[in-house]
């Protein structure tokens, strides 16, 4: 009888130790961390992400370090930004218009900004173009692009995608046009008018 006894609670024990370790199993799978999909997300009308492997294409990064050559530490530079970070419709504007005037930049981005050490307000943007900048779509974005900023009184400088870049003329470059925006001034500060709004009804593209 003792003996039966014995096995019974041996066994109990057993059970007991295989039921904790699967509930500590499956616990350290949900823990906040772990790649597990949390349970909340599983709801319907969650879309799941993962992160991309780099903020920048590889061309951009070896772009990026060339400018953070010419430029050193004198003026931060950011890299993706988006439009309507750095640009707003102008005051004169209707509400609808100024609504029309967001949507037409909150979905697009410039690849660099270069902006002033005191206050880091935008001094200069860059686009770097590859080859898809051929593209019949591509050109119509990047031409919203350039009213935009013309619009603003905001330069927004052009390089080609290379193999290599001379830093000297990435240099003189970025320099020469800071310094005519500077002499220039801002018309009307970073703000979309409404002769660009006008011309943007046409264009299409991200």
């Amino acid at each position: 009888m003792l003996q039966m006894f014995a096995i019974v609670f041996a066994l109990a024990i057993f059970a007991g130790a295989v039921a904790f370790a699967i509930y500590a199993f499956r616990s350290g799978h949900n823990a906040p961390g772990n790649n597990a999909v949390p349970e909340s997300t599983n709801r319907p009308g969650f879309y799941p992400y993962q992160r991309q492997p780099s903020l920048l294409t590889p061309a951009e990064r070896s772009f990026f370090g060339v400018l953070q050559q010419a430029l050193g530490s004198q003026y931060p530079i950011f890299a993706k930004v988006n439009m309507a970070d750095i640009l707003e419709p102008q005051p004169d504007l209707t509400n609808s218009q100024k609504s029309a005037a967001r949507s037409r930049i909150s979905q697009k981005h410039v690849d660099f900004v270069v902006c002033d050490p005191g206050d880091l307000s935008v001094q200069l943007a860059i686009e770097l173009d590859d080859a898809s900048h051929s593209r019949r779509d591509r050109q119509q974005a990047d031409l919203v692009k350039d009213r935009a900023f013309a619009s603003a009184g905001l330069r927004l400088l052009r390089f080609p995608a290379q193999q290599a870049y001379n830093v000297d003329y990435i240099r003189r470059q970025v320099f020469a046009n800071h310094q005519q925006a500077r002499a220039g001034g801002r018309r009307g500060g970073c703000q979309i008018n409404n002769g660009l709004l006008r011309d943007m009804k046409h264009d299409h593209g991200n």
